[in-house]
């Protein structure tokens, strides 16, 4: 099952109130189109009768991709989309995809002009071992009560690498800045792929390693952000025992990775690591877990924060200039 909730922010009073009458239900909904928001079909891609074009076997939110408009594109577990007009109470449906549409266990996505890129990667060693595809969606959705035929408009599918000798994952999606370049991280080839989104579809334009001798030799990338000047991504870089999809988010150098970017941001390099800890007293591993990464202004000091997760502990915070 799978809810997807809202939190509303108040800029003038700095109050967030966890609005629990907009939250939308998306394991036991019903689409506007009629159709069961999460279906009873195979989870595992590999089952003949896991694509379809209203199929949605397990409808966990993976990573909302807010667009300008206030539309989330909602990844899911299983595979499926649903784009939501958050701006209604309870959060209501405007979009619907199936599993022959949008792949599994996607996180990642941006908006670029009147487009939404998404990604779907790799699941568990079961369901799905290994994906790296990216799809374009036109982000043309009404808002509610308006909504759109299921599949529509359709979502191209621009990149795909399914290499079996070589397993991916799509991960965390970033755009350098002035949107010049797309990059694609991937957690089990330790690289990315940087794409040019002036072309229609984008095209792909080269490929970045990760993997920096005497500094990282799986650094496992995960969710990524733009520094506030563009010279730089901010990487969260998973650690040896992940709290979640430990099949495709295993690394050995946890904490934040600092990608240093070249030529307008076309490609570039790790060349950074503060790594992060957190020992179990009882075992002796280490279980520092860095899952998520945000970058904020901070005036007048014009400062970041960082903030990544490590499994069962506390925020990590760290604040650089």
């Amino acid at each position: 099952m799978g809810t997807l909730e809202r939190i509303d922010h108040d800029s003038l009073t700095g109050t967030f109130t966890h609005r629990t009458d907009a939250t939308l239900d998306l394991a036991n909904c019903v689409t506007p189109n009629g159709n069961p928001c999460q279906t009873s079909t195979p989870v595992n891609d590999s089952d003949p009768g896991y694509r379809g074009p209203n199929n949605r076997p397990d409808n966990a939110p993976i990573c909302p991709v807010v667009t300008r408009d206030d539309k989330a594109y909602t990844t899911l577990r299983g595979g499926g989309m649903l784009v939501i007009d958050i701006t209604r109470t309870p959060m209501a449906i405007v979009g619907e995809y199936g599993t022959n549409a949008i792949g599994r266990d996607g996180c990642g996505g941006r908006q670029h002009r009147g487009s939404v890129y998404l990604n779907s990667g790799s699941g568990t060693p079961v369901t799905n071992p290994s994906e790296f595809s990216l799809y374009e969606v036109l982000n043309a959705f009404p808002g509610a009560p308006g909504f759109l035929s299921p599949n529509t408009p359709p979502a191209t599918l621009f990149y795909s690498d399914i290499t079996p000798e070589t397993p991916n994952d799509a991960h965390g999606m970033v755009m350098t800045r002035h949107d010049r370049f797309l990059w694609q991280f991937d957690r089990l080839a330790n690289e990315a792929q940087v794409f040019n989104p002036k072309t229609n579809p984008p095209s792909h334009i080269g490929s970045v390693n990760l993997v920096t001798p005497g500094l990282s030799t799986d650094p496992t990338p995960d969710i990524v952000d733009l520094s506030p000047k563009g010279n730089r991504f901010y990487v969260a870089l998973r650690g040896p025992l992940p709290q979640t999809g430990a099949h495709a988010s295993a690394g050995n150098t946890p904490g934040l990775g600092i990608v240093t970017l070249r030529g307008n941001g076309r490609t570039g390099a790790l060349t950074h690591i503060l790594r992060t800890t957190s020992i179990n007293p009882i075992t002796g591993q280490e279980e520092s877990d860095p899952h998520g990464i945000a970058v904020r202004m901070k005036r007048p000091k014009n400062k970041v924060r960082f903030s990544t997760t490590s499994g069962g502990q506390q925020p990590i915070i760290c604040e650089l200039p």
